[in-house]
């Protein structure tokens, strides 16, 4: 049954062997513990923001406040799309796609992190190939773009493999 306020809730992309759900406030708490348990190592920052550097519990309080912040700002033009990934039914990460000015430029910007177990399996190509699936096909865009720093190998590669110039 689809949700009656809220039909992101429903929003599903499916491949052979990954799944993306829209948050809910359960997959918000899965994924702020598994960043809790590590995302990078801690002697590098992968993000423009360094939001890993908070420990326990104030990783995590302030993980669910920046979901909770992202679904309330959500309008038609200006959106943080987050989506959890899932493989063999368990959460693994979460990936997104954020756009402003969405109907004029047909732009949007991807992002994602993978809890460190699951990382270098080629799963991080597999969510954002499924971004861009979402993006281009579903949402009908242009242009994807994205960012990561130079030290940020895993990220370049998933980067090139996909086709971003």
């Amino acid at each position: 049954m689809a949700h009656p306020i809220w039909p992101l809730f429903d929003l599903r992309v499916t491949t052979a062997d990954l799944e993306l759900r829209y948050l809910d406030d359960a997959a918000c708490t899965e994924l702020a513990l598994l960043a809790a348990q590590g995302i990078h190592d801690p002697d590098t920052m992968p993000f423009v923001v360094p939001w890993t550097d908070f420990t326990s519990p104030i990783l995590e309080r302030q993980a669910m406040q920046y979901f909770w912040a992202t679904r309330a700002s959500t309008s038609p033009e200006k959106w943080d799309l987050l989506l959890g990934a899932y493989v063999d039914g368990a959460l693994v990460g979460t990936t997104g796609l954020h756009t402003s000015n969405f109907s004029t430029t047909r732009r949007f910007e991807t992002g994602s992190w993978l809890g460190r177990a699951f990382q270098g399996t080629g799963i991080g190509t597999k969510m954002r190939r499924a971004t861009l699936y979402l993006g281009f096909v579903g949402l009908d865009a242009l242009v994807a773009t994205t960012s990561a720093f130079e030290h940020n190998a895993a990220s370049l590669g998933v980067t090139r493999k996909l086709g971003y110039q």
